[in-house]
C-alpha cells in the first residue's frame, strides 16, 4: 500500500505513519513532487525520477503509478517490493521478460456501468473485451514464472470469470458486437443484409437499362444520407422520377433515390432499426455484467497498473546500470559504485564518477568540504534518491545496501521566498528546526553549505551547534560546507569524519573522487590565478587572509601533496603487485598447459607401448612353440635378439619433468624415477648394469625392466656397488633372463594394464629361469584382476595348470601357477 506524503516542513509525527514495536517504519519528508517540479518543492528533484520511470511504461495504469510514487509505508512493505523487483529482474535476465500489454482506459466505463439505467457503447465494451483479452497473458505468464515469489505474486491475479465469458461470447477481435451475441440480434441482422441486397439489386438493374443509362455519370450504386441511390448528371435530374438526396462539390452530378427505390429503402431502415433495438438489449445485459464485476476489474486495473511499474522500473535498472538494493537492520548503509541517478540517464553509465560511500554505528555524521562545482550537493542527492527510490521498491544507480529510517529531511537549495519575507538564511534556519524537532538515530538528513549566507564566524557556530546536537542524537547525517570550523569540528569530534571532493587545479575541473578523513580546499585563489585574474589583486587578497589563514592553507596543500604522492606510490604499488599476480597466473597456467601436453603425449607413447607388448609376446609365444616342436635353440635365440633390439629401439621416453637429474653418475639402489611404461613414480630396489635391467618399488609393487626405460628424478646417497647377479640356466643364448627376486608375486593395487605388464614380465623370468611353480597375489576385490590374470595365463603356453591357493593360503585372492616341464 502506498501513502501521500506530507510537505518537506512537516514532521513525519504529524503523519501518523504506522511504526511496529522496534521497528521505526520507513517514511520520509520530502513531500510528493510533481512531476518536473525543481528545489526547494523538491530537493531531490524526485519528479524527475518519477518521469523517467513514466516514460518506461506501457500504459495509462502505470504512467499514473510513476507520476504519484512515494515511498511504502513500512519496512516489510519495502523489503517485499524490493524482492518483487528482483524476481522481475531475474526472470527478465533468463529471457523470461514479463508481456508488455498495451491496455486502453476502462475507467470512465466502469463508473458508467455503476450508474442505474445507463448502457456502454459498443466502444466501451469492446475496450473492456481488449483490457480482459490482453491481461489474459498475465495469467499465462504466472504458470510459466519459475522464481516462486513472481509465480505467486502473478498467481493472485484473476480475470472475473463470469464477465470474460460474457464478453467473449458477444464481442468480436475487432471490437464490435456479434450476430450470434443473441436470437434476436442474429436474425434482424440477417433481415438487414437481405433488405440491403434488394435494394441495390434493384438499384444495379435500373442502371444498366437503357433507359437511365444515359442519363447516369456511372452506375455505380452509392450510399447518401443512409439511403442508396444513383449518380444522375445534373443536366437529367428533371428526366428521372425520385427524391435528390445530394450534388457533388462541382454541381454536376445528382445523387437521386428513383420513386421504385422509395419502398425498398423504407424496408432497409425499418430492418437496420429492428437490427440495433436487438444490439441495444444485448448492451443492456453487457452493462449489467460489467456492473456485477466493476470491483474485480478495478482490482485488476491497480494490479496491471502495479506490474507496468514494475516493468518500468527493470527497464530504467537496466539503462542505470543499477541493482536491487538490500534493506539494512538498523539506521546505517553502505553503498558502492553509487552515481546520482539523473546523471546516468543524461550522461550515460560510462559518463558519471560512482563513489563508494558508507555511515552508521561508529561514524554516523560525514562533513564534505571542497570547491564549488566539485560534486559536493550531487553526492548528498545521490544518498538521498538512493533512499527514496529504494523505499519506493525501485533499484539504485549502484550496489549495497540502504539504511532503514523512518524519515529523510533534505535542506538543499536556495529555499529564499519573497511571499514568505524568508532570506535564504532564514529558509534555511526554517528548515533546520523541522530537521532538529524529533531528532534521533533513525533519521537520515542531509544539509547542503551548511552556515552559509551570513556572518561566516556565526555561521560557523551555528553549523558547529548544528552538527553537535546531529552527533548526540546519532542522527545519520551528510552535511556539505566550505567552513573550516565545521572542517576543524569533525576532526576532533568522534562519530564525525571529513571526507574532501577532490579538484584538478591544473584542469581547473572537478575529479569527483571522494577522499575520506581528509578536509577540502575550497581552491578560490588557485583557481582565479589559473583563470588570469590580476597578480597584483591575488598578491593583496592573500595579505587580507591573514598569516595565520595563509599558513591553514599551507599546511593543507603540503598536506594533500604528500596524501597524493602516498596515493600515487600506492596505486603504483598496487599496480606492479597485480603485474606480478598476472605473470605468476600466466605462468601458472603454462604449466598447467605443458604438463597437460605432457600427460597427454606420454599417455599416447605408453599406449603404443602397451600395443608393442602385446605383440610381442605374442611373438614370444608363437618362437617358444616352434622352438618345443623343432628344438632349434639358435632361430629361437636370433628371434629374441631381433625382438630385444626392436624394443631398445621403441622404448618409450617420457618427457622430463624440471626435478629429473639428467647429469650424475650410474643409476644405484635408492634412486627415485620413472620406469615406462609405468607411470608411477618408485624407488629402485635392485640393478643390474650389465644385463641393463631395473628393479623398482612402485608403492609396495615390485616391478622390473630394462634400465634404459628408467628415468631418474632423485639420485640416492652414494652405495657400495652390488655385483651382478649370475645368470642362471642354461642355453645357447647369450642374454639368459635374470633370475626373479622370489617366486611369489603381489599385483594387488595395481591396474589391469599395469599388473599383465607385471605378470608377463615376472612369467618370462621365472619361466626362463626354470622354475617349476609360481604364486600369484591378486586379491579377491571386484573380481575383475583376478579374471584378467586367469586369462593371461589360460593364453600363456607354458603354462600347465593354475588353480587357487588353499583357504589358509589365501583361497580365491591367489592363484598358484605350475609350468610345463623341458622349460
Amino acid at each position: 500500500m502506498e501513502r501521500n506524503e506530507a510537505a518537506v516542513s512537516q514532521p513525519i509525527s504529524d503523519r501518523e505513519i504506522p511504526r511496529r514495536a522496534g521497528d521505526p517504519g520507513l517514511a520520509t519528508a520530502l513531500g510528493r513532487y510533481a512531476a518536473g517540479a525543481t528545489p526547494p518543492d523538491d530537493p531531490l528533484e524526485a519528479g524527475r525520477v518519477r518521469q523517467a520511470l513514466r516514460e518506461r511504461t506501457a500504459h495509462v495504469y502505470g504512467a499514473e503509478r510513476a507520476e504519484t510514487l512515494d515511498p511504502l509505508a513500512d519496512a516489510a512493505a519495502v523489503a517485499g517490493r524490493l524482492a518483487l523487483a528482483g524476481a522481475v529482474a531475474e526472470e527478465t535476465a533468463a529471457g523470461r521478460p514479463l508481456p508488455r500489454l498495451a491496455l486502453a482506459e476502462i475507467r470512465p466505463a466502469l463508473q458508467r456501468a455503476s450508474i442505474e439505467g445507463a448502457v456502454l457503447e459498443t466502444d466501451e465494451l469492446g475496450a473492456l473485451h481488449g483490457f480482459l483479452s490482453a491481461a489474459a497473458e498475465v495469467e499465462a505468464c504466472a504458470a510459466e514464472a519459475e522464481n516462486p515469489r513472481l509465480a505467486e505474486f502473478l498467481g493472485g491475479f484473476a480475470r472475473p470469470e463470469e464477465l470474460v465469458r460474457h464478453l467473449d461470447r458477444i464481442m468480436d477481435p475487432a471490437g464490435g458486437i456479434r450476430d450470434q451475441a443473441s436470437a434476436e440480434l442474429a436474425a434482424a441482422r440477417s433481415g438487414v443484409r437481405q433488405a440491403r441486397d434488394r435494394v441495390r439489386g434493384h438499384l444495379e438493374q435500373r442502371a444498366q437499362s437503357s433507359a437511365l443509362r444515359s442519363l447516369l455519370q456511372d452506375t455505380r450504386v452509392t450510399l447518401r444520407q443512409g439511403r442508396y441511390v444513383l449518380p444522375v448528371k445534373a443536366e437529367s435530374q428533371g428526366r428521372v422520377k425520385g427524391v435528390v438526396h445530394a450534388a457533388s462539390g462541382s454541381g454536376e452530378t445528382v445523387f437521386m433515390e428513383p420513386l421504385d427505390a422509395v419502398s425498398l429503402n423504407n424496408a432497409l431502415e425499418k430492418a437496420e432499426s429492428e437490427a440495433l433495438r436487438a444490439e441495444y438489449q444485448v448492451r443492456v445485459l453487457a452493462t449489467r455484467a460489467v456492473a456485477r464485476a466493476r470491483e474485480e476489474m478495478e482490482g485488476a486495473v491497480g494490479f496491471l497498473g502495479l506490474l507496468d511499474l514494475l516493468q518500468a522500473g527493470e527497464r530504467l535498472r537496466a539503462d542505470l546500470g543499477g541493482t536491487i538494493p538490500e534493506l539494512a537492520d538498523g539506521p546505517e548503509f553502505a553503498l558502492e559504485a553509487v552515481a546520482h541517478p539523473l546523471l546516468v540517464l543524461e550522461h550515460g553509465q560510462e559518463g558519471v564518477v560512482p563513489t563508494d560511500l558508507a555511515l552508521g554505528g561508529d561514524d554516523h555524521c560525514l562533513v564534505v568540504s571542497g570547491p564549488n562545482t566539485g560534486g559536493k550537493t550531487v553526492l548528498l542527492k545521490t544518498v538521498g534518491l538512493a533512499h527514496w527510490m529504494a523505499y519506493c521498491g525501485l533499484p539504485v544507480a549502484g550496489r549495497g545496501r540502504v539504511g532503514r529510517f523512518s524519515d529523510l529531511w533534505a535542506v538543499i537549495g536556495d529555499q529564499q521566498s519573497l511571499a514568505a519575507d524568508l532570506s535564504t538564511f532564514s529558509a534555511q534556519l526554517v528548515r533546520l528546526k523541522g530537521v532538529l524537532e524529533g531528532l534521533d538515530e533513525h533519521r537520515l538528513v542531509l544539509i547542503d553549505e551548511l552556515g552559509s549566507g551570513t556572518n561566516p564566524g556565526e555561521g560557523s557556530a551555528l553549523g558547529v551547534a548544528v552538527l553537535e546536537r546531529l552527533r548526540q542524537a546519532g542522527a545519520v547525517a551528510l552535511v556539505s560546507t566550505h567552513l573550516d570550523r565545521l572542517k576543524h569540528y569533525a576532526v576532533r569530534s568522534p562519530g564525525v569524519i571529513n571526507a574532501a571532493l577532490s579538484f584538478d587545479v591544473e584542469r581547473l575541473a572537478p575529479t569527483y573522487q571522494v577522499e575520506w578523513a581528509q578536509a577540502g580546499r575550497s581552491q578560490a585563489l588557485e583557481i582565479a590565478e589559473r583563470l588570469g585574474l590580476p597578480d597584483d589583486l591575488l598578491e593583496a587578497a592573500r595579505e587580507a587572509l591573514g598569516e595565520e589563514t595563509q599558513e591553514v592553507e599551507r599546511l593543507l596543500a603540503e598536506r594533500d601533496r604528500l596524501l597524493a604522492e602516498a596515493n600515487r606510490e600506492r596505486d603504483e604499488a598496487t599496480a606492479a603487485r597485480q603485474r606480478a599476480e598476472a605473470a605468476e597466473r600466466e605462468a601458472r597456467a603454462l604449466r598447467e598447459r605443458l604438463a597437460a601436453e605432457r600427460e597427454e603425449a606420454f599417455g599416447k607413447v605408453e599406449a603404443e607401448w602397451q600395443q608393442t607388448l602385446e605383440g610381442a609376446r605374442r611373438e614370444v609365444r608363437e618362437i617358444i612353440r616352434h622352438l618345443k616342436e623343432s628344438g632349434n635353440t639358435a632361430a629361437a635365440d636370433e628371434a629374441l635378439a631381433r625382438l630385444d633390439q626392436q624394443f631398445r629401439r621403441q622404448a618409450p621416453t617420457e618427457q622430463a619433468e624440471p626435478a629429473i637429474v639428467e647429469e650424475g653418475p650410474k643409476v644405484a639402489v635408492g634412486d627415485r624415477g620413472r620406469l615406462a611404461p609405468f607411470r608411477k613414480a618408485g624407488e629402485v630396489v635392485a640393478v643390474d648394469h650389465d644385463r641393463g635391467e631395473v628393479e623398482m618399488d612402485l608403492g609396495g609393487k615390485r616391478v622390473r625392466g630394462d634400465l634404459a626405460n628408467f628415468q631418474r628424478t632423485e639420485a640416492a646417497a652414494p652405495r657400495p656397488e652390488e655385483p651382478a647377479p649370475e645368470p642362471a640356466g642354461g642355453g645357447t643364448s647369450g642374454r639368459g633372463p635374470a633370475l626373479p627376486e622370489s617366486t611369489r608375486l603381489d599385483l594387488r593395487g595395481q591396474r589391469r594394464d599395469e599388473a599383465l605388464a607385471t605378470l608377463q614380465h615376472f612369467l618370462d623370468n621365472a619361466y626362463g629361469a626354470g622354475l617349476g611353480q609360481v604364486t600369484v597375489l591378486h586379491g579377491k576385490g571386484t573380481g575383475v584382476l583376478a579374471e584378467a590374470v586367469q586369462q593371461a595365463l589360460t593364453d600363456d603356453p607354458r603354462v600347465a595348470r593354475f588353480g587357487h591357493a588353499r583357504p589358509e593360503e589365501g583361497g580365491a585372492g591367489v592363484t598358484e601357477v605350475e609350468f610345463k616341464k623341458g622349460g
